[in-house]
């Protein structure tokens, strides 16, 4: 095995990692809502049943049509309750199909795909890195008319290892709070997604500069655990290595207040 491979190996292992990354805060909220809705369906099932049985031991005591109307509101409540725990598998399977279509999107083969609608679900789906959710406020201006011509899973990485970086920055600026703006635009022959960030400024010039900083900044204290070893800095460091192979350009942009990485995707 060449240096290369083994390059490519440790990019596809840290491609999921950064992915699983993800999931903790996944299951967190979604687990959470399901248990609730588990709970309430189960105590509203033991409920009913109980009441039926209750209805069963009353029923010498009862008139008949008393004991119908009972028997029929009860069968309706729980026709009810049935339908809720129906409702409780089928976001189970939604959650467990979203999974895999994550997966399955990230096939290492070119595609063509909508640009604005790919920011749009990889917003959706980082809502549940913490800082993005709690710190970022969110923009879209979304212009572009072409579609990307490249791999799905290499603009996923890209994307989200500058998210976090530029998510981290926002955290340590002064206010603690900050703005992205996703801004999507084309010419001829790129396709050219750019996010604008208000959090602390890099102190480089451009994005080479700035992977050497991170990376170097990685591996500066003792590396204790997994978070240690995948850092803001290697995250841009596999990033720029997954850009290069693919075509896609990554550049830096400084402004007065504000920031861009500009990601350049070949178009269709």
């Amino acid at each position: 095995m060449n240096d290369k491979d083994i390059i490519e190996k440790v990019a596809n292992i840290y491609h999921y990692t950064a992915y699983g990354k993800l999931m903790a805060g996944i299951i967190h909220n979604v687990n959470g809502k399901i248990t609730l809705i588990d709970t309430k369906i189960q105590l509203a099932s033991m409920s009913i049943e109980s009441k039926l049985e209750n209805l069963e031991k009353k029923k010498d005591d009862l008139r008949p049509e008393d004991y119908e109307y009972f028997l029929k509101d009860l069968s309706s409540f729980k026709k009810i309750v049935d339908g809720l725990n129906t409702f409780r598998m089928e976001l189970n399977s939604i959650l467990a199909n979203s999974n895999r279509k994550v997966f399955s999107e990230n096939i290492g083969e070119r595609t063509k795909f909508d640009i604005n609608q790919f920011v749009k679900d990889f917003h959706e789906f980082f809502n549940f890195y913490g800082i993005y959710k709690h710190n970022v406020d969110v923009e879209f201006e979304l212009g572009a008319d072409k579609f990307v011509n490249t791999i799905h899973r290499a603009a996923y990485f890209i994307a989200t290892a500058i998210i976090k970086n530029v998510s981290e920055a926002i955290k340590v600026c002064e206010s603690g709070r900050g703005k992205i703006i996703y801004k999507t635009f084309n010419d001829a022959e790129k396709v050219h997604l750019e996010i604008l960030s208000t959090g602390l400024t890099p102190d480089v010039n451009n994005f080479e500069d700035l992977i050497l900083t991170s990376t170097k900044e990685s591996f500066e204290g003792q590396i204790s655990d997994l978070k240690d070893i995948f850092g803001e800095g290697l995250d841009l460091y596999f990033a720029n290595m997954i850009a290069k192979k693919n075509n896609i350009e990554i550049s830096l942009v400084k402004g007065n207040e504000n920031y861009s990485f500009i990601i350049s995707f070949p178009g269709e």
